[in-house]
């Protein structure tokens, strides 16, 4: 065989291995593309951005149950619930925390309500939710903003 012939089996043999890797490195098992994506806002008392995140998403659990922006905003951020019993804060979320309309978020981070002179009103698109953030449906390109309220 004569060189050039050596070295284009060489190359075309380099080019195989080079593409073999680069999709073996970015093929990741497991890992499924997101559903959806929406974005997040949270304002303050002052009617100031704290949080304005881009926050993918799926619509199922992996037990097969809806996806609800409860579980968004829980998986994403630090968050206080409502005990449902008590009325006190319990930073865990868990049952006690359910009520018939769903849960009620006392703090994202650290902007927090009291749920008697204060709570986050919810905002789908601009337009305010008349569903509870386990209840309030959304999709792909929603924009969600809790804004934190003053009973006055």
């Amino acid at each position: 065989m004569n060189k050039s012939a050596i070295l284009k089996i060489g190359l075309t043999l380099i080019a195989v291995v080079g593409i073999f890797f680069t999709i073996r490195l970015s093929y990741q098992p497991g890992v499924a593309e997101a559903d959806g994506t929406i974005t997040f806002v949270l304002k303050d008392e002052t009617g100031e951005i704290v949080i304005n995140d881009q926050i993918e998403f799926d619509t199922e659990k992996e037990d097969g149950t809806a996806v609800t922006l409860f579980d968004i905003i829980d998986s994403n951020y630090n968050i206080v619930c409502r005990n449902a019993l008590s009325g006190a804060a319990d930073p865990e979320c868990g049952e006690k925390s359910e009520t018939i309309s769903g849960k009620v978020i006392l703090s994202v981070e650290q902007i927090e309500t009291d749920f008697v002179t204060s709570y986050f009103a919810i905002y789908k698109n601009g337009e305010y939710a008349t569903k509870g953030i386990s209840q309030l449906s959304f999709e792909d390109g929603d924009v969600i903003e809790l804004r934190y309220t003053g009973l006055d």
